[in-house]
């Protein structure tokens, strides 16, 4: 390989959201979804380059939306107006931006369990009512189940909110799947929000990301897109995100929002993303190889390992672990105790607390030393 993912980087003491969570340096956490490689070399040049400058006054997106039209169309197939495009600071404050701005206060939204926490808290904090409906397993997959879905929608169902690529799931939803919750969304008149920001972390050769605003003007015209580069080129904390909406009115209303919230990322972040476009290619083709291999590794370790399951995972560098066969009272505890710690089950949904998320996105050798440590958790309580 041209660029070193084997290296281990000391994140500790660094303002690390996940490296500095446990004061004590014996957990090893695998956790937050960013990953514990350095960034390309071409993005690192560049950002000394811009801070060499010595000035980071405010700034704006120059020729970032048409660079962002042109990657969506080449990765994507997908054609979209450049005024379709609205640059944000991020994903997450994207995601709690739509409820706030598109739903009545009597509205109601659809959230399909096992996803990102976030999307709770946003619908929380924006004082909307939601429902919670049920992924289902089909062919060792994460699949929305389409019948309760129909049956959770109510006279004033406003919005259904997807993440696609599925986390934690990894499930990377098929262009008949999307289709068929696009129609069904078209049919009740729902507006779709879609988390798509692990669209380039696809690891499966055979399967691709397909945007569901992609399919038709009627599903695109209820459709905000929610993406980033952020999460596959590593650099979430200089967050910069972007919406698709093709809908004038609900544009309006999100650009209305983002102008009195001063919604805007940092000067770093134009630099970054706009790196990662034109020169990330052959790091982020290494990654994606990279993450390959952890994955196998983890599959290779649960096969003999038969008490922790993992459906199978087309994208994402998390691994959603399955630990009800162990009877653990408390998962994340039991982890912790034996020197790992996971992202909590039941931040997902309340159902899944014999569940963990572990990110994978690390070197081999620390990948190595957390499945040891699982293996340990076992032993212990036997």
């Amino acid at each position: 390989m041209t660029y070193s993912f084997d290296k281990i980087i000391d994140r500790r003491n660094t303002n690390s959201s996940r490296w500095d969570q446990y004061e004590s340096s014996d957990i090893l956490p695998l956790s937050v979804a960013d990953m514990d490689f350095a960034i390309a070399p071409e993005i690192q040049t560049a950002l000394v380059k811009r801070i060499e400058h010595g000035i980071l006054g405010y700034s704006h997106q120059g020729d970032l939306t048409e660079k962002i039209q042109a990657y969506l169309k080449k990765e994507f197939q997908w054609s979209v107006d450049q005024e379709d495009i609205l640059v944000c600071a991020g994903v997450v404050p994207s995601l709690y931006m739509i409820p706030k701005v598109l739903m009545n206060h009597d509205d109601h939204a659809i959230l399909p369990a096992p996803i990102y926490h976030h999307f709770f808290l946003a619908m929380q904090q924006a004082h909307r009512a939601y429902s919670s409906t049920h992924l289902k397993v089909s062919n060792d997959r994460w699949v929305f189940d389409l019948e309760e879905l129909q049956k959770a929608i109510q006279p004033n169902t406003k919005l259904l909110m997807i993440c696609n690529p599925q986390n934690p799931g990894g499930t990377v939803l098929s262009k008949n799947e999307l289709l068929e919750i696009g129609q069904l969304c078209v049919e009740k008149d729902l507006l779709i929000c879609s988390d798509e920001i692990h669209a380039q972390l696809v690891l499966d050769e055979n399967v691709k990301h397909t945007p569901i605003a992609s399919f038709s003007p009627e599903i695109s015209n209820r459709t905000i897109t929610l993406m980033s580069l952020n999460k596959a080129f590593n650099f979430p904390g200089i967050g910069l995100s972007w919406c698709v909406c093709t809908n004038p009115d609900i544009r309006k209303k999100l650009q209305s929002y983002m102008a009195a919230q001063a919604h805007h990322p940092n000067a770093l972040a134009y630099t970054a993303t706009a790196t990662a476009i034109d020169e990330g290619g052959p790091w982020h083709l290494e990654l994606i190889q990279y993450l390959r291999g952890n994955r196998d590794l983890i599959r290779d370790w649960l096969s003999h390992h038969d008490q922790v399951t993992w459906k199978n995972s087309e994208a994402t560098y998390l691994a959603w672990l399955d630990f009800s066969q162990l009877g653990w009272d408390n998962v994340q505890a039991h982890l912790i105790k034996n020197g790992l710690a996971l992202s909590a089950g039941n931040q997902f949904g309340n159902e899944y607390s014999q569940f963990g998320r572990l990110n994978f996105g690390v070197p081999k050798a620390t990948l190595i030393e957390a499945l040891k440590r699982i293996e340990t958790a076992i032993n212990s309580s036997n």
